[in-house]
């Protein structure tokens, strides 16, 4: 029989008091526990650590842990202590701790260019390979041009996918602390990339995995993270990157917005976790290839259809717009009489 420590025992009732889903709860216990341990050798504990011991014990983790994976353990700590201040079992020594040295910049996006290089170079070893192939391009696809997160390509069931004669939609399943679904809506070429791979597959039934392992011992099984980190790293390796290098958000919207997406499509590639980024992109988009200025000049000299609205920023009609920022979007009608008005956005 197994005894359990006292660090192990807490993060237990700390886990099912507050309902910890089993997907998560490993995440979280690895971050408690990698505090006990520091606390262990220092000869104190969870019950009986100080702020200064918290401190170290991350300051020592950004030497060996990417800062997306020290910010991670410093939140769950920070919520473990919450958890047990609530309970009156002692004060949170979490309190004020950050991570001030330490640079949390995001992550850039590939630049369109790269990411067609890398879709195109799979497409191509998908096109005479076999259902590795079509899968590991599926994946790309995915991730690169719809912004699916590799937890939801892991859960999603080929009964989530949804096909009309023209579009594919994927319903993928809740995780994290969110209880919503989300709709992904395909391009063209990755809702030819999932059709080619599914013909190429031996069982498609609804509760089969979408994205299914090959391996000799998994067959049909569903994938782990570790295989679509590999299959991502692998296929960035293209341009000498890797999956922890880039943010597939970024370049999912970039790319769409490159190959003419509108603003309100690039919202749908965000699905409403990321809308701010998916109007910054638009919006440097439509400013790098002058489409405002046309809509703009195309408004203010009668030559659209009346009445007539365009999202703008203020600063491309300055002279007109001086009460508001650069940064405000604004809405510009022109009447039936051709009369010009402007308003802010809500």
């Amino acid at each position: 029989m197994t005894i359990k420590s006292e660090a192990e025992e807490l993060f237990d009732e700390y886990a099912w008091a507050k309902r910890i889903k089993k997907d998560s709860e490993n995440v979280y216990r690895r971050g408690v526990m990698s505090l006990s341990e520091y606390t262990e050798r220092k000869g104190a504990s969870l019950l009986t650590a100080c702020r200064e011991d918290v401190e170290a014990w991350i300051e020592g983790k950004t030497y060996e842990l990417a800062p997306a994976t020290c910010y991670s353990y410093l939140s769950v700590v920070r919520c473990f202590y919450s958890w047990l201040e609530e309970e009156g079992v002692r004060t949170s020594p979490v309190k004020g701790v950050s991570l001030p040295h330490l640079e949390r910049g995001a992550r850039d996006s590939l630049k369109p260019a790269q990411a067609r290089e890398v879709l195109d170079a799979l497409r191509q070893r998908a096109i005479g390979g076999g259902e590795a192939d079509k899968r590991d391009y599926s994946i790309v696809c995915l991730a690169l041009r719809c912004f699916v997160r590799p937890k939801e390509m892991i859960d999603a069931d080929i009964g989530d996918l949804h096909f009309s004669d023209r579009e594919a939609v994927l319903v993928t399943k809740p995780w994290g602390n969110t209880e919503k679904t989300s709709v992904v809506l395909f391009d063209a070429a990755t809702k030819a990339s999932i059709e080619d791979y599914l013909d190429s597959r031996r069982s498609c039934q609804p509760e089969d995995p979408l994205l299914s392992s090959v391996a000799r011992r998994n067959r049909g099984g569903k994938l782990t993270l570790r295989t679509i980190s590999r299959v991502l790293s692998e296929a960035l390796s293209v341009v000498g990157g890797s999956a922890k290098d880039y943010s597939f958000g970024k370049t999912a919207l970039e790319l769409a917005a490159s190959e003419g997406a509108s603003e309100l499509e690039c919202r749908e590639f965000a699905r409403m976790r990321s809308w701010n980024l998916a109007i910054e992109t638009s919006v440097e988009g439509d400013r790098r290839s002058g489409s405002m200025h046309k809509k703009i000049e195309a408004c203010l000299s009668g030559r659209t259809p009346r009445p007539y609205a365009a999202t703008i920023p203020a600063s491309s009609i300055r002279s007109m717009v001086k009460p508001f920022s650069d940064e405000t979007l604004l809405l510009v009608h022109v009447d039936d009489e051709g009369g010009l008005s402007i308003e802010s956005t809500p």
